[in-house]
């Protein structure tokens, strides 16, 4: 499937924008891509679920595509973009045709603003550190999921410390349970660390409420 046929699909998919909800893509050509040929989906704002699958490279990707998302989707309950090759490093690396960039821990700050609904987030490609730490207030009357899933495939202590991505992610989901998917080493303390990061923050704020 060439870049073309993405946009012409995507633009297909985009002509249905008031009835679309779920929306599947599995791209098993090795190539590379770029998630604005996906653009013409931003004008279906009823979308529940996104499921992009690339067999080659996402390039050119950056934190700003993922903030159209958030924006363009305040239903999303389900988000999942996994390309299978996209990193030899923990920074860029460059194909001909183009750079495959990965983006950072800042992509999960829109989700988090915009789709209260969101449960499940899967996404490969992070590649870099937050740069903030935001804490969101709680948004009384807004319905949210009580639980949000998250499987960041590749992130690792060389992208950012269990200790960090705890407290980035318990900023965002103040009040709603959080469970960090993965069997490895790094997803294991990555749970501690939040679990740890959340007792922590609770036992705070409870001595504050009784001063």
């Amino acid at each position: 499937m060439s870049l073309m046929d993405i946009q012409q699909l995507s633009s297909f998919i985009a002509q249905s924008k008031r009835t679309i909800m779920h929306i599947q893509l599995k791209i098993l050509r090795e190539g590379e891509y770029s998630l604005t040929d996906i653009a013409p989906l931003y004008e279906c704002h009823e979308i529940r679920s996104l499921d992009l699958g690339v067999g080659g490279q996402l390039v050119n990707t950056a934190d700003l595509q993922f903030q159209r998302m958030a924006q363009a989707w305040p239903h999303l309950r389900e988000l999942s973009v996994v390309t299978e090759a996209w990193r030899d490093d923990a920074w860029t690396v460059t194909f001909e045709g183009g750079e495959l960039t990965p983006v950072s821990l800042d992509v999960l700050h829109p989700f988090a603003l915009h789709c209260p609904e969101l449960s499940e987030v899967r996404i490969t490609g992070i590649g870099a550190p937050p740069t903030t730490y935001p804490v969101l207030p709680l948004q009384a009357g807004v319905v949210q999921a009580s639980m949000i899933h998250f499987k960041l495939d590749d992130l690792s202590n060389d992208v950012a410390k269990a200790a960090d991505v705890a407290r980035l992610l318990d900023g965002l989901y103040p009040d709603r349970e959080i469970r960090f998917l993965g069997d490895s080493r790094y997803a294991t303390r990555v749970r501690k660390a939040l679990h740890k990061h959340r007792r922590l923050r609770l036992e705070l704020e409870n001595a504050q409420e009784l001063e």
